[in-house]
């Protein structure tokens, strides 16, 4: 709706991973069903933190380092964006 009113629309997860990778997906299929006139609305996804940044970073690095946090079932900020970070690479 956004989008065809002539706003640019970001999709933006928080903690859940379940969540963000269907985000993902969805905003995927948007931008590639879209009209020309909404396409290039859709600016992609912009991955938001409501606490610390420092310790979004370091939450980050940790579960880099480590290979993944909890089989994906951690719900955090940093472990959604470990999971979208991924899961986009593998594209």
């Amino acid at each position: 709706m956004f989008a065809l009113k002539g706003f640019t629309v970001l999709t933006c997860p928080w903690r859940t991973p379940e969540v963000a990778l269907r985000q993902l997906e969805n905003t995927r299929v948007f931008i590639s069903t879209a009209t020309e006139a909404t396409k290039e609305r859709y600016a992609g996804m912009l991955q938001t933190e409501w606490g610390d940044a420092e310790k979004f970073v370091n939450d980050f690095m940790e579960i880099k380092n480590n290979g993944g946090a909890a089989q994906g079932k951690e719900k955090t900020a940093a472990n959604t964006f470990y999971l979208l970070t991924k899961k986009i690479a593998d594209k």
